[in-house]
């Protein structure tokens, strides 16, 4: 908008005060219709988020002087609280979700660590994310839904922690074991694809898949350019650059296209080009020559991809809600 009144302005040679007239026409100097709702909103979620994180640290302080029984009740009273406000004040309907949600993870804790269950780590979460769902259903709210989708996506990372190996091992042993963490990570994925367009976060959410396709590219990137690097299994660099280039095709093809998630997944496909491109060019060693030719091949992706998002920016329709 702001380049094409200026191309205007210049246009039709206008004076000072027109450009200020047509600049007024457009309305963009005026505060959203909805801001004030938008702001108590965010607010509240503020207040509760500060009010849950304080409730957990004043605990914190004061834990050893309480019995067993007395903790459970506190913590199991405060999430039975926050589900109470959520059903009598549906404004605050958001906020005091988020809050039970944080009492719950911090009683699901307190269980392991009082009866000693043996569970993994990664169960607690993955007991949190199932238990916290019906809420996030009733609710339909972008930001609930990018929190659980967090929840989620600590469970599957702390899931392949567990398994023996490092990254390495896991890289160099055998596809079998990088297929089912690229497949977990793309499932969580399409869980909150499924969510957007479901219209099960609202009319505008955008976040939930956002931070899941973020996780998602961030992984099979790291992996694909560690395969490369160390010259083994230099195979899942090709169906890495695969995996990302589809999401790029996918996020592409869709409509109402989703500016913010295809900036996303363009963003790994130039890691991807450049370290390959590195990984051509210097043959295992670097000298001034070829790090100069590497710099300005990177610099030819980079710019590329961003000249072609803000050509697509400026002439394709984008989700509801998104700004140029």
């Amino acid at each position: 908008m702001h380049y094409s009144l200026h191309q205007l302005v210049a246009r039709f040679s206008l004076t000072p005060l027109a450009a200020t007239q047509l600049w007024g026409l457009t309305g963009m100097d005026a505060a959203p219709p909805d801001f004030a709702k938008r702001l108590s909103r965010m607010l509240v979620v503020v207040g509760a988020l500060l009010l849950g994180l304080g409730a957990i640290f004043w605990i914190a302080a004061n834990w050893q002087q309480w019995g067993r029984m007395a903790k459970f009740g506190l913590l199991q009273a405060g999430l039975a609280g926050a589900l109470l406000v959520a059903l009598a004040l549906p404004r605050a309907r958001v906020a005091a979700l988020l809050l039970a949600t944080l009492l719950l993870g911090a009683l699901l804790a307190y269980i392991g660590q009082t009866y000693q269950t043996g569970a993994d780590p990664w169960q607690l979460f993955a007991f949190w994310a199932l238990l916290a769902l019906p809420w996030m259903l009733a609710a339909r709210r972008d930001l609930l839904w990018t929190f659980w989708i967090w929840i989620a996506a600590t469970g599957i990372s702390l899931w392949i922690g567990a398994r023996p190996g490092s990254i390495f091992d896991m890289l160099f042993r055998s596809y079998r074991s990088v297929g089912m963490d690229w497949l977990m990570w793309f499932g969580l994925t399409a869980v909150a694809y499924a969510i957007q367009r479901a219209g099960l976060a609202g009319a505008n959410a955008k976040w939930t898949l956002r931070l899941a396709l973020v996780l998602a590219l961030s992984t099979v990137t790291l992996y694909a350019c560690i395969a490369l690097f160390t010259g083994r299994n230099s195979g899942l660099y090709v169906v890495g650059l695969a995996l990302v280039g589809a999401s790029c095709a996918l996020l592409w093809v869709q409509q109402p296209r989703d500016f913010g998630a295809l900036c996303v997944a363009v963003l790994g496909l130039d890691v991807l080009f450049i370290t390959g491109w590195g990984s051509l060019l210097s043959g295992g060693t670097f000298d001034v020559g070829i790090l100069l030719v590497f710099g300005l091949g990177a610099a030819v992706v980079v710019g590329g991809s961003l000249t072609l998002l803000l050509r697509l920016n400026r002439s394709a329709p984008r989700t509801q809600g998104e700004s140029t």
